[in-house]
């Protein structure tokens, strides 16, 4: 029984779906509209992304939200609504790790001008040293360490901007940043 409800489900067009989901609640009719499309929105999540495992949770994280949103909302032309969905979605988690990133960095900032405001010129001198060994340090790492470093730390650009720049996926920034810094602490701790 539960085969042929299905398989009439399917072959309904997405407003036919959308208009049974919205008078039934029945989740399979959402269910279609996900086998129908979920690999489009998981086009978009990766072109935004660059990461494939967080492509897929946000694709599920989509759908969730279009489920909440179909309850009510008159669509015409599903697809096209849909793609919109899922673009301003991503545009809007890419915005808030930049708004979360400056709020560190600007954090960040507080606490270095309050430790500098207290320290005397001779800590202020060994600071500045301290600066010049991490500077010369840099040039001590992998290239694909180093420029992510220059580009994340010194250049404050966000992950994903780093990503664009050099052409390494997210995860591979991440992780040369995390190695990266890493390295740069062993190697000025010798």
């Amino acid at each position: 029984m539960l085969f042929n409800l299905s398989n009439r489900i399917s072959h309904l067009s997405d407003e036919e779906l959308i208009a049974k989901f919205q008078k039934s609640r029945n989740k399979k009719c959402l269910t279609a509209l996900f086998d129908r499309y979920s690999h489009l929105v998981y086009g978009v999540c990766l072109t935004y992304f660059k990461d494939p495992a967080r492509s897929k949770d946000a694709v599920l994280e989509i759908f969730e939200k279009l489920m909440a949103k179909l309850v009510d909302t008159e669509i015409r032309n599903f697809k096209s609504w849909m793609f919109t969905v899922s673009k301003n979605y991503c545009l809007n988690q890419l915005e808030k790790e930049q708004v979360k990133l400056k709020h560190e960095r600007e954090y960040m900032l507080v606490q270095d001008q309050t430790e500098i405001e207290g320290l005397s010129a001779a800590d202020l001198e060994a600071k500045e040293e301290r600066l010049q060994l991490l500077l010369k340090t840099i040039e001590e790492l992998k290239p694909e360490q180093k420029v992510c470093v220059e580009l994340f730390y010194l250049k404050q650009k966000p992950y994903q901007e780093v990503a664009e720049i050099t052409g390494y996926t997210l995860m591979q920034v991440k992780s040369y940043l995390q190695n990266g810094k890493r390295n740069l602490k062993l190697l000025m701790d010798v």
